[in-house]
């Protein structure tokens, strides 16, 4: 995982706040879709009220297939499965038909339900496009961050007035250990783990059935996929 302050140094950083313009987070929180929040209501940081028209989110999408593999080993959220079925995106005891497993997903203001997790990607990021087109937004994917991650971030911070690129590539710095380690993030990969997981494509399909996987085909967003540059994996 690269640390984004020292790989990106920008000549106007406040002094008030050493992470600025950098935050964690957007103001209105990660988890939240846009919608619920963005120029709905007012959020204070640390600089005080934040004007939201001045705010660049930065998304990072990560592939379908590896982000519910991951939520069977982090559970994000709750939904029907069992550790040795999972993701479960459909009802196993259902042999004839593909019926969906729903649940719900309490934001900061509202609950939404999904039919499945494979809904929940369509439309989280799905939101993300559709606003884009209403005001500025960045989506990088997780995959080029940990493979390409000098030229990412580099790209990132010449695109908000800091080094160029060649120059970040030269001094980039890489942080070994896992930024998350604790609560459902227990257990979470350094960057080397991340890399031998991500770059291995039979880990997209872990623990998965042929029935989930023929639900994940037919429902997942192909526009999406395409958009961001992802494939269908084939079931061996």
């Amino acid at each position: 995982c690269p640390p984004r302050k020292k790989n990106c140094h920008l000549p106007n950083r406040s002094s008030h706040s050493p992470d600025y313009p950098f935050q964690e987070q957007v103001p209105y929180g990660k988890h939240n879709p846009p919608s619920t929040h963005r120029g709905i209501h007012s959020v204070r940081g640390q600089e005080g009220v934040v004007d939201q028209n001045y705010v660049l989110p930065v998304v990072v999408v990560k592939d379908p297939f590896h982000w519910m593999v991951s939520n069977c080993r982090h559970e994000y959220f709750l939904w029907d499965h069992e550790e040795n079925h999972c993701p479960n995106l459909v009802d196993y005891r259902e042999e004839e038909v593909l019926v969906p497993v729903s649940f719900e997903v309490r934001y900061g203001r509202e609950t939404r339900r999904y039919d499945s997790l494979v809904k929940l990607w369509n439309s989280w990021y799905g939101e993300y496009v559709e606003k884009s087109s209403l005001y500025p937004v960045v989506f990088v994917r997780f995959e080029d961050l940990i493979f390409h991650s000098e030229y990412v971030i580099g790209e990132l911070c010449e695109c908000i007035g800091g080094d160029e690129v060649e120059r970040i590539m030269e001094g980039f710095e890489y942080l070994e250990e896992s930024a998350k380690s604790q609560g459902i993030h227990a257990g979470a990969n350094g960057f080397l783990g991340t890399l031998q997981r991500y770059g291995d494509p039979e880990k997209r399909l872990e623990g998965w059935t042929v029935r989930d996987w023929e639900y994940a085909r037919k429902v997942l967003d192909e526009d999406l996929m395409k958009k961001f540059g992802y494939n269908f994996p084939s079931w061996q």
